[in-house]
């Protein structure tokens, strides 16, 4: 699967109304995702820095719904995939894969 596919599929799936054992499986496709850029030559700062703000704010929400709080705060991981995403979309050819 290429990396805008798990974008996207890592967007879809964040929902404030996860259980815990969905939110795990937002960990999971943090992690490819972050591999993906790491592994990447052609990965720019501003991606590499929008990793670790995902990987923050997927956190903080798997911690939200652990807690059993009543509102998971799903904006600032939206965020940082929505500019991840762009950025390898304005990099790429056409949004191609990154890798072939």
């Amino acid at each position: 699967m290429e990396t805008l596919s798990k974008i996207a599929n890592l967007q879809k799936a964040l929902d404030p109304t996860a259980t815990l054992p969905q939110a795990s499986a937002w960990w999971e496709l943090c992690n490819s995702i972050a591999v993906d850029i790491e592994l990447d030559d052609r990965a720019t700062t501003y991606e590499r820095e929008s990793i670790q703000r995902m990987k923050a704010g997927v956190s903080f929400a798997i911690a939200a719904i652990r807690e059993g709080h009543p509102h998971i705060e799903l904006g600032p991981a939206r965020r940082a995939l929505t500019g991840l995403q762009a950025s390898i979309e304005r990099r790429t050819t056409h949004g191609g894969p990154l890798r072939t």
